[in-house]
């Protein structure tokens, strides 16, 4: 059984390279060091220069596009519509649960799932709107 980790992440290991591995992938990108640099120094400098070399396809794209991608932190209701009718759906699923039985907990939340309006999608993503106004 794993140990628990008592509502936060697991924390996992990250490996470092080898300062022999950091240089030959410094040369690679044509990037400049020192010859006595440090397995610091030269993290310090790749955490300097890797934003510059991380692309992702998803903001290739929306750049072609015109468009800014933007990314959330997980379960963060204020600005995701998504979380803020899933948040709604168990709120009523809550108020409505007496048995506590799996069956029932199914079957009202299908109910309180197809009770989910287009109304409601557009008060959550009127609510998105006002809040990415005020940033």
């Amino acid at each position: 059984m794993p140990p628990s980790t008592h509502g936060g992440a697991r924390q996992s290991r990250q490996r470092i390279p080898s300062r022999e591995r950091l240089r030959s992938g410094w040369n690679c990108k044509g990037i400049q060091y020192g010859a006595g640099l440090t397995k610091k120094q030269l993290l310090e400098i790749g955490s300097r220069v890797k934003p510059g070399f991380i692309s992702y396809r998803v903001n290739t794209v929306a750049h072609k596009a015109s468009f800014i991608v933007l990314r959330l932190p997980r379960c963060q209701c204020e600005f995701n519509p998504v979380e803020q009718i899933w948040a709604q759906v168990k709120n009523a699923l809550a108020a409505t649960n007496t048995t506590f039985n799996i069956k029932h907990v199914e079957q009202l939340l299908d109910e309180n799932v197809a009770a989910v309006t287009a109304e409601h999608w557009q008060e959550a993503v009127r609510h998105v709107e006002t809040l990415e106004a005020k940033f």
